[in-house]
């Protein structure tokens, strides 16, 4: 049975953007309490090399 691979893709676009969000509206974050562990570590995950 093949995989399509979609739940790696959506938490990549989840991390991608919420980087995209602490970059360029760091306000918005800090305004909703910061981010959680679990943001975090999707981010760290994905985003490792930026």
């Amino acid at each position: 049975m093949i995989s399509s691979g979609y739940g790696p893709i959506k938490r990549y676009k989840i991390a991608a953007a919420l980087y995209k969000t602490i970059k360029s509206r760091p306000d918005l974050i800090e305004l909703r309490g910061g981010i959680s562990e679990k943001e975090q570590s999707l981010i760290d995950e994905f985003l490792t090399d930026l």
